[in-house]
């Protein structure tokens, strides 16, 4: 409550008369400066496959599909709401769902929530504060009413119906605060105005989403259907039905000799109940849906941003919450030198009844230059004034103390390290590099760490929405008809197409629908359902990279620059090594059957040599065609290779590589020790 009172107040406090009410909110500037700089930060990433390179251009198609939602959705306001809740109180959390309305009616796209902590609660959370391991999260949506009964009357209607606000105006304690403001002394005035924490517009109501890790197995005689079911068929992508245990469950092979396919009892694991997760919806007066999880991910979708945390704790601490005493005590000083000032320019009076009136005194300004008034000087003094002026100084040691003070505000809090690392990454060069690599210390680099960790677990659940979601008219109108496959049809869940597989006669069978291949191989149709299945096994295949985040960046920076000193020395490193470690997109798989860098290597200069081949064909073609004469090799034509030395004493590497302008700037090096 402290924290939220120190980053909602507003500068200065109820002005008191006689009095300084001088405000100076240096945690909420620093708070700012914090969330500025991790947001500054380029945190991208890429989809990659994690074996299967057959695989690899619908990995490409990921990624476009990925920077376009990330342009689209204005995801960077929600990361910095997110943040915001991080460096204020400790713990921030991001949400991501699919929201069939996110753009226009029935136009919908995945959105990212920024949740603040209060409206987080884990139920059963294991030691290690893992929220997937946990046996239930539930989160708090807070909506007015009408906005709650409109989102929930298309689904079910009674739910939306049997609404009503949990809350009619702000809590009681928020309107205390506002009227105990009113009476506080002047001296304990030293924090800002109080304003209550007011959100969302009155009436509301708190919706709650439940996830639960429920275990339930299917013990009944008969299989049961999970999800939205019509006339036996599935109404939405995640139904599924669940056999009983022991069930005989169908391969796709058939037993030649009766044609009937074969089969294998269920076990615990294909009779679960919820194998997604329970998800359950409910207010405080009615429930709206207890099922299945729909999304395919099977988490819940809820990624953690902490700062300033301990082993033993699962909430992080506010980055500023330490320095709101600190603030207190220089704001206190602040008023007590204006003050000072005040009272040394317009000091305290007594005057004598007999000698000068009352309203004299009063009228009577020794801070206004050309003050004149009339009075019995013979009798004595109309006017003492009973402090000396000297007791108004202010000794210099006060002010230095309010500087140290925000000195050790900045320290606690890592501000200028950050701001430094975050101004000095937009103007790398050559110079900058190696001071980056000094700047960045271990608390930093803490920092940008912990937000590293949910950008990679969002982007991995963001790759089952685009599989779960996303039609082939989608892919095309964002990646472009190059990247899809117009041979294909996509329905959202078949963005993976159909693997080759081998024939009797152990050819691959390219290009063919399921059920011609079931044919050529005796291998029963493959149901929607199978195919759900199948393509929810494949996400496996893929993994989401973060490939540029914050102060890695300069790590990454000094890798790539040795490697390309390594390859100017003739050291054999491959395009397609090189390629991933400089972040190069969509440079291609490596050759067919090469798995270690040596056996790429090699193909490289395979490919080097076919190249140099072509180019001298073709050169030789055209030289015939213009009537020249050709050369006997076709191979001189191109010049020899070079293997990357020179004069000079060879390279100690004692000291890592850089760049280095040359000739005025229009050329670079990278130098070394």
């Amino acid at each position: 409550m402290a924290v939220r009172a120190m980053l909602s107040a507003a500068d200065g406090a109820d002005e008191v008369s006689g009095l300084s009410n001088v405000g100076y909110n240096k945690g909420k500037r620093v708070a700012r400066e914090l969330v500025a700089s991790l947001s500054n930060f380029r945190h991208e990433g890429e989809f990659k496959v994690t074996w299967d390179e057959s695989l690899y251009d619908t990995a490409n198609t990921l990624t476009d599909l990925d920077r376009n939602w990330y342009r689209e959705c204005l995801v960077n306001s929600t990361h910095r709401a997110a943040l915001q809740h991080a460096v204020g109180f400790g713990t921030g959390y991001l949400l991501e769902t699919w929201n069939k309305h996110f753009h226009s009616p029935y136009r919908g796209d995945i959105q990212l929530s920024a949740i603040a902590p209060e409206d987080v609660t884990f139920i059963q959370l294991p030691k290690d504060h893992d929220i997937q391991r946990a046996y239930g999260v539930l989160i708090r949506e807070e909506l007015p009413i009408n906005l709650a009964k409109a989102t929930y009357a298309e689904t079910n209607l009674a739910f939306a119906d049997a609404l009503v606000p949990d809350r009619e105006s702000p809590g009681w304690i928020a309107k205390g605060l506002q009227k105990v403001q009113q009476f506080l002394s002047p001296a304990l005035r030293v924090a800002g105005r109080l304003q209550p924490n007011q959100q969302g517009s009155f009436p509301t109501v708190d919706i709650f989403h439940l996830y639960t890790l429920d275990s339930t197995i299917n013990e009944s005689p008969f299989q049961i259907e999970m999800g939205k079911w019509k006339d036996g068929e599935p109404l939405t992508n995640w139904s599924y039905r669940v056999p009983f245990l022991g069930q005989p469950m169908p391969t796709w092979m058939r037993n030649p000799e009766t044609g009937q396919p074969y089969t294998l009892p269920a076990g615990a694991a294909e009779c679960r109940l919820f194998p997604l997760r329970r998800y359950t919806i409910f207010s405080r007066t009615a429930m709206g849906y207890d099922g299945t999880s729909p999304w395919w991910h099977g988490a819940a979708p809820l990624a953690r941003i902490r700062f300033n945390d301990w082993a033993w704790e699962a909430l992080g601490a506010s980055l500023v919450g330490e320095t709101k005493t600190m603030q207190d005590g220089i704001i206190a000083l602040m008023r007590l030198i204006e003050d000072a000032a005040a009272a040394r320019l317009q000091p305290a009076m007594l005057f004598d009844e007999n000698l000068v009136t009352r309203n004299f005194a009063k009228e009577f300004n020794p801070r206004m230059a050309g003050s004149v008034a009339s009075a019995d000087l013979q009798r004595g003094k109309p006017i003492e004034f009973p402090v000396p002026s000297d007791y108004y100084n202010v000794p210099e040691w006060i002010t230095r103390w309010i500087e140290s003070q925000e000195g050790r505000i900045d320290y606690i809090t890592g501000v200028k390290d950050m701001i430094a690392i975050a101004k000095a990454q937009q103007i790398p060069s050559a110079d900058t590099l190696e001071k980056l690599m000094e700047m960045a210390g271990p608390i930093v680099q803490d920092l940008v760490r912990q937000v590293e960790e949910p950008l990679q677990q969002l982007g991995d659940w963001r790759k089952s929405y685009y599989f779960q979601f996303y039609t082939r008219e989608r892919m095309i109108t964002v990646a472009g008809p190059e990247g899809v496959d117009l041979d294909k049809v996509y329905a959202p869940e078949q963005l993976i197409p159909l693997k080759l597989v081998k024939s009797a006669d152990g050819m691959l069978i390219p290009s063919e629908t399921r059920a011609a291949q079931s044919s050529r191989l005796g291998l029963a149709t493959e149901s929607s359902e199978q195919r759900r299945a199948r393509t929810m096994g494949y996400l496996t295949d893929y993994r989401y990279h973060v490939t540029e985040s914050g102060i890695n960046e300069i790590h990454r920076m000094s890798t790539k620059l040795f490697y390309i000193q390594l390859m100017k020395e003739g050291f054999p490193i491959s395009w397609w090594t090189f390629a991933r470690i400089a972040q190069i997109p969509n440079f291609g798989p490596p050759p067919k059957d090469t798995n270690n860098e040596m056996e790429r290597w090699v193909a490289q200069k395979e490919i080097e040599v076919d190249m140099q081949v072509n180019l001298a064909v073709r050169q030789q073609q055209a030289i015939a065609s213009l009537g020249g004469g050709m050369p006997t090799d076709p191979t001189s034509v191109a010049g020899p290779e070079g293997n990357g030395g020179g004069a000079g004493r060879p390279n100690s590497y004692k000291r890592p590589p850089k760049l280095q302008s040359k000739d005025q700037g229009t050329r670079s090096t990278i130098s070394t020790s």
